[in-house]
């Protein structure tokens, strides 16, 4: 869940610019709201001793941004659609997951800075499988990655 973390706060940063422009503040609040469907990208990840692979599926992904003052509040919601993964054994199996990220960014310079990140993630495998929980937490106080579950993400 990192590389899409990262893409995503350049993303915001570089929509970010256009929030911060005086003539949106003059105008009211300024507000975003996208919808993006594309092609599943996670994985692959390890549950025990067998190793799990994305083979089909899809994401729904929703973002929302308003300004607030001098605060850019964006909120970003990823559904997992029909999700299939290839396990070691050769046993095809059902998934599903969701994730949930809140950014927010300083408005007040001309490349917005991030002030902190909160990234809720969790998958659940079928066949009994197991499940993996991620909530990663980015501030300038604290830096913390948890996860729990039975499966883990192969680095």
């Amino acid at each position: 869940m990192s590389a899409p973390r990262v893409a995503l706060t350049l993303a915001v940063a570089a929509l970010a610019v256009g929030f911060a422009a005086p003539a949106a503040q003059a105008a009211g609040a300024p507000k975003l709201h996208t919808v993006e469907v594309s092609a599943a990208e996670e994985g692959p990840w390890t549950c025990g001793a067998l190793t799990v692979t994305l083979i089909s599926g899809s994401q729904v992904e929703r973002t929302q941004a308003v300004q607030v003052g001098d605060v850019i509040h964006f909120n970003l919601v990823r559904n997992y659609r029909n999700l299939e993964v290839l396990g070691s054994d050769g046993v095809v199996r059902r998934a599903t997951g969701i994730a949930h990220e809140t950014v927010l960014l300083d408005a007040t310079t001309a490349d917005p800075e991030v002030i902190s990140v909160r990234e809720v993630g969790s998958i659940v495998f079928g066949g009994g499988v197991g499940r993996i929980h991620e909530v990663n937490i980015e501030s300038p106080d604290v830096n913390t990655d948890t996860t729990t579950g039975s499966c883990r993400l192969v680095p």
